[in-house]
């Protein structure tokens, strides 16, 4: 009975110390920019492995499975895309409803808010010249999960920060 007491006590300040944190929005930026330019930069790659397997005199199963990949690459890493966007997003969006905000801390949120769009318009340039570059950019408009939210970019974290800030200081809590 009192083990299964500490248990419980345990698993409930595991739970209370899971808490978001304002770097939760440069997190969710930094993994999407990071995702998004590997994924646009490797597919390239793929396709002259692909095609220097078929030239070295490669045949048969080994040939068939890189083949397969790479007709499939860009459909899953855009999904894999979507899914850690909006994956990240209620992730931070239960963090968020785990903090005791008071409303003072507004203002310095509306601050870090600007910061975090023109950092997030840095990014959204950074993966354009990336994905304009010689060697991506025959490939990189097949992305189109990808290129759509990286060429909106600062709008779509800004909207995601905005729903987050909104439940954040929803709650009426720290007066």
């Amino acid at each position: 009975m009192a083990k299964e007491k500490q248990k419980e006590r345990t698993g409930m300040l595991l739970l209370k110390c899971k808490k978001g944190t304002i770097l939760d929005f440069v997190f969710i930026a930094l993994m999407l920019f990071i995702f998004g330019v590997v994924s646009v930069v490797m597919y390239p790659v793929l396709i002259e492995v692909n095609d220097g397997m078929a030239e070295g005199g490669i045949t048969g199963e080994p040939l068939e499975i890189i083949q397969d990949v790479e007709d499939k690459y860009v459909n899953i890493t855009d999904g894999i895309f979507l899914f850690i966007l909006i994956g990240l997003s209620i992730a931070t969006l239960i963090g968020a409803l785990m903090i005791n905000t008071h409303p003072a801390f507004y203002f310095i949120m509306v601050g870090l808010l600007v910061f975090f769009a023109i950092l997030n318009g840095i990014f959204g340039n950074a993966f354009a010249e990336i994905a304009n570059s010689p060697t991506v950019v025959d490939h990189s408009d097949q992305f189109l999960i990808i290129n759509f939210v990286m060429q909106n970019f600062p709008l779509v974290m800004l909207v995601i920060s905005i729903v987050i800030v909104i439940v954040l200081f929803s709650k009426g809590g720290g007066i």
